[in-house]
Order: C-alpha cells, then sequence, then structure tokens
C-alpha cells in the first residue's frame, strides 16, 4: 500500500491591492450644485459606502470638486474613477 501526502489547501494571503480600506475620491464638476448632486446621486445610486462627504460649490467658479471617503479596494477605487470620468458633468477625478 503506497500513501500519498497532500499539503490541506491554504488561501492566498490577500494582497494590498485586495484589502478593503477608506479610499479618498474627488471629482471635479462643472455645473456647480446640479453637478454635484449627480455625483452624490451615482455615489448612491451603486451603494457605495461613504464616511465623509465634502462639495465646495461657489457661485462664479467653473469646476467645483466633490469629495468623498468611500470603503474600497484599490481595483474598486479605480472602476469608480472610470465611472465618474464617463459622467458628462465630470472634467477630471482621481483618487489618492
Amino acid at each position: 500500500m503506497t500513501a500519498t501526502l497532500t499539503r490541506p489547501a491554504v488561501a492566498p494571503r490577500p494582497v494590498a491591492r485586495d484589502l478593503v480600506a477608506q479610499r479618498r475620491v474627488t471629482a471635479y464638476v462643472g455645473g456647480g450644485l446640479d453637478g454635484a448632486l449627480r455625483v452624490v446621486a451615482m455615489l448612491r445610486g451603486r451603494m457605495y459606502r461613504v464616511h465623509d462627504l465634502s462639495v465646495d460649490v461657489r457661485d462664479g467658479v467653473v469646476e467645483s470638486p466633490v469629495s468623498a471617503t468611500v470603503s474600497l479596494t484599490a481595483a474598486e477605487a479605480d472602476l469608480l474613477v472610470e465611472r465618474l470620468r464617463r459622467m458628462p458633468v465630470v472634467v477630471s477625478a482621481d483618487h489618492g
């Protein structure tokens, strides 16, 4: 009789990119308050877990920043930035 030794299955260690963390995402929007509200509505509609949100809309300013701290993996943060950049009211977006 021969016995075969097998190693127990070990889950791979999570890579930093796979870890959920609170990440800051900023979109610069045109259209004043209406543009900012469209970004906020998208965040809510897609059920992102927003921990902090700031909107700075000022009269006479062309672009207004909308910043949010969201619980995401790095890949999800990249996807969120892509979604923001596809919105017509968004001039630019990034995360850091």
